[in-house]
């Protein structure tokens, strides 16, 4: 999987915690993905990056019994050496021919993911990013990221929902674009030193949102 450059912003963005399974049926989804196996659009192994060897090793894997329904999810795992200069390890998601979102805006749209952690309260970036055509080409549609915190029971999952059209973004988001990028970054500075520091993805849905 292709991970592309980005820069970090600490934008508010409206997020709401709903118990598992909480979306509604009514939702249209354009990007519905539970990692399970034989998915012909993922790859083999999920891309990632660190901000420098020496100071971070990071693993990154589907594995299998880890996910919302015990079954496979996306992990990053990761062991910090040093937690000087922003020391970060990241994972990503990416959809690069997106279909059924022609013409949406950031008003009727949102993204959601269930996620654990091996530790308590954790912090984690998500970096959102897109391209107006397919294959990662095109002009950008917008990138904007939150902090998000992990639940204060390790290894219990939390369902993120991300609303698009926040009053707060100081930048725009059009998800009517044809490649999306999801990243999922956490920091040695908030995680701390040493080995352990596990973050599990998975439910990763992109959609359009009922109507009242």
């Amino acid at each position: 999987m292709k991970i592309h450059s980005f820069l970090p912003a600490s934008l508010a963005l409206a997020i709401f915690t709903m118990s598992i399974g909480a979306l509604s049926a009514a939702d249209e989804l354009f990007i519905d993905e539970n990692f399970d196996v034989g998915n012909p659009g993922l790859p083999e192994t999920p891309g990632g990056y660190v901000t420098d060897e020496a100071e971070v090793t990071a693993k990154y894997a589907f594995k299998e019994g880890v996910g919302v329904a015990g079954s496979r999810a996306m992990v990053l795992d990761a062991d910090f050496v040093a937690i000087d200069g922003g020391t970060l390890a990241a994972i990503g998601f990416s959809r690069a021919q997106m279909t059924g979102n022609e013409g949406v805006s950031a008003s009727e749209c949102f993204i959601e993911f269930a996620a654990k952690g091996s530790k308590e309260s954790k912090e984690f970036q998500v970096i959102i990013k897109g391209w107006r055509d397919a294959n990662f080409s095109g002009e950008s549609t917008g990138s904007i990221s939150t902090i998000l915190k992990l639940p204060e029971t390790p290894n219990t999952f939390q369902v993120y929902r991300i609303a698009l059209d926040d009053s707060s973004l100081q930048e725009p988001f059009d998800p009517s674009g044809k490649t999306l990028q999801i990243l999922f970054q956490i920091y040695g500075s908030n995680w701390g030193n040493g080995p352990e520091n596990e973050l599990v993805i998975d439910d990763i849905k992109v959609g359009r949102k009922t109507k009242p």
